[in-house]
């Protein structure tokens, strides 16, 4: 099994491949003129936009890693969220 810093390396270097991904398919499609492409289900995916995601989701990675993972409001244990009122 993986501990806790290893879990958190390889989230790290799966989420930056993605976001290279992401880039690196926005940017060949605009090189061929395209300004859209297929995604895997068929949908059409705007390639400027996928630039900026991935541009956004590898700045996360790199720089906002540990302020989100240490932030007080993500999964709380013992959250409000998860109470319902009864009928």
């Amino acid at each position: 099994m993986l501990d806790n810093k290893k879990r958190e390396i390889f989230g790290k270097i799966v989420l930056s491949f993605f976001a290279l991904l992401l880039i690196l398919f926005g940017v060949l499609h605009l090189f061929r003129g395209e300004m859209n492409y297929p995604n895997y289900w068929g949908g059409v995916v705007f390639a400027p936009i996928a630039i900026l995601f991935g541009c956004l989701l590898l700045f996360v990675v790199l720089f906002k890693w540990k302020s989100i993972e240490k932030s007080d409001t993500t999964f709380r244990k013992n959250s409000k969220m998860d109470d319902y009122r009864k009928w």
